[in-house]
């Protein structure tokens, strides 16, 4: 692997490509394990879209993804009942 390849796997995931992921993902397929179809993503894409960067950046920069799930499901309930 050159420096450039490594370059590319070593920073955070840009919008562009969680969205081009999303996108190539088959609708009626579970993804994570989460169990929510790629489906699910795809129809709240435009209000989530923010919290799931969020959550990717904090993964990538402190390692931790467990402690924001909650949180995440709070603010992901709030707002999909605030719609």
């Amino acid at each position: 692997m050159n420096e450039k390849e490594n370059g590319r796997l070593v920073r955070p995931f840009t919008m562009e490509e969680l969205e081009k992921a999303l996108k190539e993902s088959k609708t009626n397929t579970t993804p994570a394990l989460d169990g929510f179809p790629a489906g699910f993503y795809k129809n709240l894409w435009p209000r989530i879209k923010g919290l799931i960067k969020e959550m990717l950046d904090d993964f990538f920069f402190q390692g931790v993804i467990f402690g924001l799930v909650n949180i995440w499901s709070n603010d992901f309930s709030t707002q999909v009942q605030g719609s």
